[in-house]
């Protein structure tokens, strides 16, 4: 048997639409979270907790136990989409399917800098070494910090401090800032997480990312070889740091 924590498969099967079209696009299984964790509310509590998944606040579904899987057994994806999307003349639509591995050191442990998690608050987990490691102080079986994680700190601190990709559409939008936070539709920088917002919204992206392709759905079969070759399971991105300068390039 593998045993997989639920809420972290919620968190790393990701769907995410290309650039310019907003989400809208709710999991059923494994179950998406869409920010929510433990509250108990309606509504999600903060929508800014690992990701913005640009969803209704209403959406999504709270944290459960453990769930188990049997290593070779298919895994059934299942969600709706709040728009239109199929072959259409008037429709242009691609959804990207991606999951995300747990970095483990040389003795097969998880990194403690980057070891995803549910957390067990719903704040957002803080942009500070000194805290986002921060144990919990709750009794809990299943989780040691409190707060949740999906990207890592320190790829976080490379997108706050990478130059945005200039070549990216950003039609009439006024973006207030010159790094990777700073896209079409984060004009302003806001944080969600550690999600690097330029990773999120731009699909390829051109820089080294965390996320695995699982398949692309596409409305125009043409773009097909297009994004099979440009995926980062098979094109190799890399990173260039200056000898004199905490910024990167790629």
């Amino acid at each position: 048997k593998k045993h997989i924590d639920a809420t972290m498969l919620k968190a790393l099967v990701v769907f995410a639409l290309v650039a310019l079209v907003s989400a809208d696009l709710y999991m059923h299984n494994p179950p998406g979270a869409n920010n929510r964790n433990r509250g108990t509310g309606g509504a999600v509590t903060n929508n800014a907790r690992l990701c913005n998944t640009q969803n209704n606040n209403n959406g999504g579904y709270c944290w459960g136990p453990k769930m188990t899987f049997y290593a070779g057994s298919l895994l059934r994806i299942e969600w709706t989409n709040q728009h239109s999307c199929g072959p259409s003349d008037k429709i242009d639509c691609q959804l990207v399917i991606q999951y995300m591995c747990q970095p483990l050191d040389e003795s097969g442990n998880a990194l403690d800098q980057w070891q995803v998690r549910d957390g067990v608050t719903t704040n957002t987990i803080p942009d500070d070494e000194a805290t986002f490691n921060q144990p919990t102080n709750e009794q809990d079986l299943y989780e040691i910090f409190e707060y949740g994680m999906n990207e890592g700190y320190w790829y976080y601190q490379g997108c706050k401090t990478r130059r945005r990709n200039e070549g990216l559409l950003i039609l009439d939008q006024d973006v207030n800032g010159n790094t990777a936070r700073h896209t079409r539709q984060n004009n302003n920088g806001n944080r969600r997480g550690f999600e690097c917002p330029e990773e999120r919204d731009y699909y390829p992206y051109w820089h080294p990312t965390p996320w695995k392709d699982i398949a692309v759905l596409v409305s125009n079969k043409d773009r097909c070889p297009f994004f099979q070759s440009n995926s980062f399971n098979v094109m190799g991105k890399g990173i260039c740091y200056s000898s004199d300068s905490d910024e990167q390039t790629s």
